[in-house]
């Protein structure tokens, strides 16, 4: 029985290093491992995913296509992380009110106003994010309400966000988590003069031990999502902690940095632990 591996044609080429390795743990353990597009996937009959699940064990599910994510698992694959998670990860919204219905302190989000000429749901400054957006990339912090206006200016506004602006923040942490553990630490302090603490935007990273608060949040967080192999990230900030965001696919280079050398190790144990399969 095979395990796949299943990413987009573009972060394939960009997570090569990670595939290998991860393929290689899995294969050293007796398992076969697949890489396959979500692209080859979504072109495939339901005769052919059919075929393709008679001799799957497990799906490890690194893309963000949540569409194709509900199929699979609809006909009766494994995956991991479930699709369901997937979906409340990938959508800031449903992150935020995933927070509310248990009472986890994140930050306020709402969807901007159907037309930039009415009220804006916070007060200036304001940070626009990407409802389905992830790294940083499309995340930017607008000091007044016309600033607002022309950002939004010819977008389709229901893809975006609107949280206000958190001047205390001091750093943020990501906890990695594997099964129902939490197996790794990275805190990740902003570049001076950016408020976002992505990798991708210049933030330094430390591999740390996080204050009892932090670790006690993430615990009831995973307390709520289950088992799986995802990130959780948490805002630090003078006045307390908060949920700032879900991550899965959760990327691993911050850990790579670190020189961290036992993740696909332990990833590959998780993933045959749930496969089913000796």
């Amino acid at each position: 029985m095979r395990v796949l591996i299943v990413y987009t044609r573009k972060d394939l080429v960009t997570n090569l290093f990670f595939v290998k390795q991860l393929s290689d743990s899995l294969e050293k353990a007796g398992r076969d491992a697949t890489v396959i597009s979500t692209e080859s996937l979504s072109l495939a009959t339901i005769e052919q995913l059919e075929h393709l699940k008679e001799s799957t064990s497990l799906v490890i599910f690194r893309s963000r296509d949540v569409a194709l994510s509900k199929k699979m698992g609809e006909m009766g694959f494994k995956i991991i992380n479930n699709p369901s998670l997937l979906e409340l990860a990938t959508d800031k919204l449903k992150t935020y009110e995933f927070c509310l219905s248990h009472s986890l302190p994140t930050i306020q989000t709402t969807t901007v106003e159907q037309s930039i000429e009415a009220t804006l749901p916070h007060k200036v400054p304001l940070v626009i994010k990407d409802r389905y957006g992830h790294g940083g990339s499309s995340v930017v912090l607008l000091d007044t309400k016309d600033d607002v206006h022309t950002h939004l200016s010819n977008k389709a506004l229901h893809l975006f966000v609107a949280q206000p602006f958190i001047d205390d923040v001091l750093c943020e942490w990501r906890a990695y988590v594997i099964g129902r553990q939490i197996k790794y630490w990275v805190k990740k302090t902003p570049k001076s003069g950016d408020f976002r603490a992505n990798l991708s935007q210049g933030a330094k990273i430390e591999k740390k031990r996080p204050p009892d608060q932090i670790r006690s949040l993430v615990e009831q967080v995973v307390c709520y999502l289950g088992e799986g192999a995802y990130g959780v990230d948490i805002l630090q900030t003078r006045h307390g902690n908060l949920l700032g965001e879900i991550e899965d696919p959760v990327g691993f280079r911050s850990l790579y940095r670190l020189n961290l050398t036992d993740i696909t190790e332990t990833l590959a144990s998780y993933f045959i632990s749930v496969s089913g399969h000796d």
